[in-house]
């Protein structure tokens, strides 16, 4: 691929020369809808040779009307089970307009970043001071996990970077 040209690749993510046999890749953000008028949106960003030793970094923002301060934990569903992410950082919470916008990042384990791709449909889950938001995937998301899947997993796979 020529430098500036744009392929599907571009849309979804990006890969970046690190030093000899090692890229950084950084899955651009995936964005949900809620149903009581929230937003959700993840990115990650990892080091092929490193994901089965260090994981990957998901940052997410949370978008509601109410104010939620601390994030107790976030969970993804799929077909095959749960993701629950418990340790999660914030970055920023600040107000903006009419809505709060938290902006967090954790570490999750080579394990959990494949479980997250390996099935469209993916529901998350955001869990703070009691209440729960939920978000559905839409055409949109569920392009970009097959893509990603088809794509930047098969490829981590077959380098055996992961299982």
């Amino acid at each position: 691929m020529k430098p500036g040209s744009k392929s599907k690749a571009s849309k979804y993510f990006a890969t970046f020369y690190v030093d000899a046999g090692v890229n950084q890749y950084f899955i651009k953000p995936i964005e949900y809808d809620g149903k009581q008028n929230g937003f959700f949106s993840f990115d990650i960003s990892f080091r092929d040779k490193l994901i089965k030793d260090v994981g990957a970094d998901l940052r997410f923002s949370y978008m509601s009307e109410s104010p939620a301060p601390v994030i107790d934990s976030i969970t993804f569903v799929n077909e095959s089970g749960r993701i629950v992410i418990i340790n999660i950082e914030k970055i920023f919470f600040e107000k903006k307009g009419d809505n709060f916008h938290f902006r967090g990042l954790s570490n999750i384990a080579s394990e959990q970043f494949t479980s997250i791709f390996n099935e469209e449909g993916l529901k998350v889950l955001v869990y703070h001071e009691g209440k729960i938001e939920e978000f559905d995937s839409d055409s949109d998301s569920r392009d970009a996990f097959n893509y990603i899947k088809s794509e930047l997993l098969s490829i981590l796979k077959l380098q055996k970077y992961v299982d």
